[in-house]
C-alpha cells in the first residue's frame, strides 16, 4: 500500500496482476537497449531529490550514465520505488 500504483484502478492491476512483467536492473536495460538499437535518454524523474541526489554523488557524470544511476541506487535502493520510466530514441536518429 506504500505504491502509489495502489490507488488506481488501471496502475493497481498493472502492479498486482501484471500477466507479464520483467523485471530489470539498470546494467540489463543499458544491454536492452544496446541489442535493440536505442539509446538511453535519461529518467522522467518525480522527485527532484534523485536528481540532485545523483548530480552530489557522481558530479562528473551525464545524466544519461546508467553506470552512475546504478551506483546510485544501490545506495538508494528507495530511489526508484516505481518502475523505471525513461526515454530514448533510435540510435542516430
Amino acid at each position: 500500500m506504500g505504491s502509489t500504483d495502489f490507488f488506481s484502478t488501471s496502475e493497481c492491476r498493472d502492479l498486482l496482476f501484471h500477466a507479464h512483467e520483467v523485471q530489470l536492473t539498470l546494467p540489463e536495460l543499458g544491454v536492452l537497449l544496446e541489442r535493440r538499437g536505442l539509446e538511453f535518454l535519461g529518467f522522467e524523474l518525480a522527485v527532484g531529490q534523485v536528481e540532485e541526489g545523483l548530480r552530489r554523488e557522481h558530479a562528473d557524470a551525464a545524466m544519461t550514465e546508467l553506470g552512475a544511476w546504478d551506483a546510485y541506487e544501490r545506495l538508494h535502493p528507495h530511489s526508484f520505488r516505481a518502475m523505471y520510466q525513461f526515454w530514448c530514441e533510435k540510435r542516430g536518429a
